[in-house]
């Protein structure tokens, strides 16, 4: 993968686990480790705290379903891949 991130609503399979998920968020610290992507399963969403996932790109093993992408979220992606 390049500096181009998949928007939210993505959906992934990832390494090491069955399930598919879905990406809400980017670029966070967890554990002290900074993460790409927040993601939770799909299709079961959001159940507290404990349900998101926090992982690399290096996990993404396929890309299923690339989400809603406009110019809010391109200009989202050039803002992050200048920092």
């Amino acid at each position: 993968m390049n500096n181009d991130r998949l928007p939210v609503g993505s959906i992934i399979t990832i390494r090491f686990r069955e399930n598919y998920y879905m990406i809400v968020g980017y670029e966070t610290t967890y554990e002290d480790e900074k993460k790409d992507y927040v993601a939770i399963e799909y299709p079961l969403g959001y159940n507290g705290a404990q349900s998101l996932l926090f992982l690399t790109k290096d996990y993404i093993k396929e890309v299923v379903f690339v989400g809603y992408k406009n110019d809010l979220f391109e200009e989202l992606n050039k803002k992050m891949n200048e920092e």
